[in-house]
């Protein structure tokens, strides 16, 4: 009688231990979830981005890879007042995917962070943060702006504004908080400014939208130097047209500077002379020492193909640089 009392007991012991034992696991295994996690963005090469709040109130960035191995985790300890972050919804971020004609290993993420929706109660109303990673080394830059008043600078990212650019610079259009919001860039205090990578500045230029002309992330573009681009037109949605333009922010460019914002353009559609209703669409583009060079492809009115081309023309003049068989 007694072993069977002692057997009890062990048995009831022992379940107690384990119970504690597997409620102090799921603690553990608790503490290290997140809060919650952004949406997920891909670029072209598959690789996964998104931003979660931890239950530390930590920010952080994590970057995984097609597969969905861990490239990078990065925590903004810059990044303050995240108990006003209530849930996802506060958060929204834009990237700028690594772009294979300026350099295939430079991600450029930039996220909004909402914390209050009033305009005038003086208290912290939103953080911007731009972030440069080197996919490869893992290097992390960041730039943050913190916009507690109208008068603060912050910056536009949304619409394809903040661009990747030449040498592994980023082109960032900043302005007061009034001006950026109420969609104003012709303030004289709003800038396009060129960082590097490490958000050391390479040279600011002055905007005003009357006289502006600059590129986006969402088009397809190689830039020549600091200031000139290769142009092709919209991703997905090619007219035919490349061109070589330069970045023009000001009245002052135009008309004392004398920087033409189109310094030559040539329609593919005129080179081929093609019948009506026949189209061309730019595959690809590269620039080769002194040449740009663009490969194409031709249809017919239908939409059914007619030949594939591949043709060379000057970069400074943008001239034809091979013989061209048609």
């Amino acid at each position: 009688m007694k072993s069977s009392f002692f057997a009890l007991m062990a048995l009831t012991l022992g379940t107690i231990f384990f119970a504690s034992c597997d409620k102090s696991k799921d603690t553990v295994a608790e503490s290290k979830k997140d809060k919650w996690q952004s949406e997920v963005k891909k670029d072209s090469s598959g690789n996964q981005y998104s931003y979660v709040v931890t239950y530390n109130d930590k920010l952080e960035l994590h970057i995984k890879g097609p597969s969905g191995n861990v490239i990078l985790t990065h925590s903004y300890d810059q990044v303050d007042s995240l108990q006003f972050i209530k849930d996802k919804f506060k958060i929204a971020f834009e990237l700028t995917a690594p772009n294979k004609r300026i350099n295939s290993d430079e991600a450029t993420i930039a996220v909004f962070i909402n914390y209050d929706d009033d305009l005038d109660n003086g208290k912290p109303r939103y953080s911007q943060v731009i972030t440069n990673v080197n996919l490869k080394s893992t290097q992390v830059f960041v730039r943050l702006y913190k916009v507690r008043s109208k008068i603060d600078v912050g910056c536009a990212m949304f619409n394809g504004a903040i661009v990747q650019w030449y040498n592994g610079s980023v082109l960032i259009r900043e302005g007061i908080d009034n001006d950026l919001r109420g969609g104003e860039l012709g303030s004289r205090g709003t800038e396009l400014v060129c960082y590097n990578k490490d958000f050391t500045v390479r040279f600011k230029k002055d905007i005003d939208l009357n006289y502006a002309y600059f590129p986006t992330s969402y088009y397809h573009y190689i830039p020549v130097n600091e200031t000139d681009y290769i142009l092709t037109g919209i991703a997905g949605n090619s007219s035919g047209v490349i061109s070589r333009n330069a970045i023009l922010t000001s009245w002052e460019d135009q008309y004392i500077n004398g920087i033409k914002p189109k310094i030559w353009q040539v329609d593919l559609k005129a080179v081929e002379k093609l019948p009506s209703g026949y189209t061309i669409k730019i595959d690809d583009y590269s620039i080769v020492n002194d040449k740009v060079k663009v490969n194409y492809s031709v249809y017919d009115n239908g939409g059914g193909l007619v030949r594939k081309v591949e043709h060379h023309f000057y970069l400074n003049s943008g001239m034809p640089a091979d013989q061209f068989n048609g």
